[in-house]
């Protein structure tokens, strides 16, 4: 079962907000499975960097997958949500979400979700 934790971006102080998808009571602390998993996890989930400005969102999060993993997304004035690649934590290519032509961001940062 795939665990989502959703850290979105402040365009003006560019700090990271928790927020935990309904489905997870808490998120696990660095090298330890969520709770309700018993398989042992492979890798961890460091700190996650997520901000938006103009029509981007996304960022990147520090750690080692390849069961961690995030992705980034950019809420639009056009009512939708674009994403950018899944990479595994870790990976400090980044992930960007871009709003259309004529639409601008509202919102956006970065999703960590563990896979294993």
């Amino acid at each position: 079962m795939t665990k989502i934790i959703k850290l979105a971006g402040s365009a003006i102080a560019g700090l990271a907000i928790l927020a935990l998808a309904p489905t997870v009571a808490s998120a696990a602390p660095a090298g330890e499975a969520p709770a309700g998993t018993t398989a042992v996890q492979s890798g961890w989930l460091g700190q996650c960097y997520g901000n938006y400005g103009g029509n981007w969102g996304g960022g990147w999060c520090d750690g080692n997958g390849p069961d961690w993993n995030y992705q980034g997304y950019v809420n639009c004035t056009n009512g939708w949500t674009y994403y950018g690649p899944s990479r595994w934590a870790g990976d400090q290519r980044m992930s960007y979400g871009t709003c259309p032509s004529g639409s601008s961001a509202t919102s956006g940062g970065v999703y960590a979700f563990y896979t294993g």
